[in-house]
């Protein structure tokens, strides 16, 4: 079960996450025409906060930013993992890569609109630090930490996915699940 985030639901609401035409236009850099712009915001905007999510959650664990990795997913199911594993070793085989690093978004796409995303909408960002923040306070961080932190990701980037899927194609979709 997905944790209740109430402030990031209100948050979504409050921002409004439509785009104008020329918000468009800004994200993807003036480079398509902005019907395209228009029909694939969405995507951009949800791996853009793909990519803060997991920039925040690799700072708070005192990783490097993650990497550009060409649609490589890497899928292991824990009970595949050796069990000595160092907490960088096991979070590097579980992270899961979203929209960045796909064939349709190019890594450059991906920094600009990570760069407007915190302009327009730095609410993403908070968010996802605080709830970081949330999970390792006063923790030692161990596998069961990094599990947390995932499934806490998890939360917000499908809450943000829905919220841009929505505002974006015009549909109305319950954020309450």
């Amino acid at each position: 079960m997905f944790p209740s985030m109430p402030e990031l639901d209100e948050m979504i609401e409050k921002e409004n996450p439509r785009l104008t035409d020329e918000e468009s236009l800004q994200l993807w850099e003036n480079v398509v025409p902005p019907w395209i712009a228009d029909y694939h915001n969405h995507l951009l905007l949800s791996g853009a906060s793909d990519f803060i999510g997991l920039t925040e959650m690799r700072k708070i664990l005192g990783l490097k930013p993650p990497g550009w990795v060409q649609s490589e997913s890497v899928w292991r199911g824990k009970a595949e993992m050796p069990s000595n594993l160092t907490i960088e070793e096991y979070y590097n085989a579980i992270e899961t890569y979203g929209y960045y690093g796909n064939d349709m978004l190019l890594e450059r796409n991906i920094k600009s609109g990570a760069a407007f995303v915190d302009q327009r909408y730095p609410f993403i960002r908070n968010t996802f630090r605080r709830e970081f923040e949330k999970v390792i306070a006063g923790r030692v961080v161990d596998k069961k930490v990094i599990d947390e932190l995932e499934m806490r990701y998890h939360t917000i980037l499908t809450k943000l996915r829905l919220a841009f899927f929505t505002v974006q194609r015009m549909f109305k979709f319950d954020l309450n699940f």
